[in-house]
């Protein structure tokens, strides 16, 4: 499904190219309308995967690094795609909140990031609890 998605995202952002609707060197709007939407997609997708699938109904999901990926990816969409919606009302008329929504969105992306370092370090998607030996 989600290999769909992506070729269906990457065919249409050709299409916009080629047909001159959206020219690559200019402010895309509908593409990144498109980006946004397809990764709330995807996040809800594996929300859908996570309470449906018997593999990971045994799974503690406070425990597995990827829920909390998502879930702070889930986040910074949304709040992307509001600032981007109103970006020129925010920017002439409420500034003090486009900067709330680009500090939420720098701290969403560090948490990712926090997360992505912590699969590393763990070896794995599960923090588990490491038996101490003496």
């Amino acid at each position: 499904m989600l290999l769909f998605l992506l070729i269906g995202f990457v065919a249409i952002t050709l299409f916009l190219d080629f047909s001159k609707i959206e020219e690559i060197t200019l402010h895309q709007p509908i593409v990144y309308f498109m980006s946004y939407m397809l990764s709330i997609v995807a996040s809800c997708l594996f929300f859908v995967d996570l309470i449906s699938s018997d593999d990971y109904l045994d799974i503690n999901p406070l425990r597995f690094i990827p829920f909390w990926f998502i879930t702070f990816n889930l986040f910074q969409n949304v709040i992307l795609i509001l600032a981007e919606i109103e970006r020129d009302y925010l920017t002439f008329n409420e500034l003090p909140l486009y900067y709330f929504f680009k500090d939420i969105s720098m701290i969403l992306y560090l948490l990712m990031l926090t997360s992505i370092v912590l699969i590393f370090i763990n070896r794995g998607l599960l923090i588990e609890k490491k038996a101490q030996t003496i």
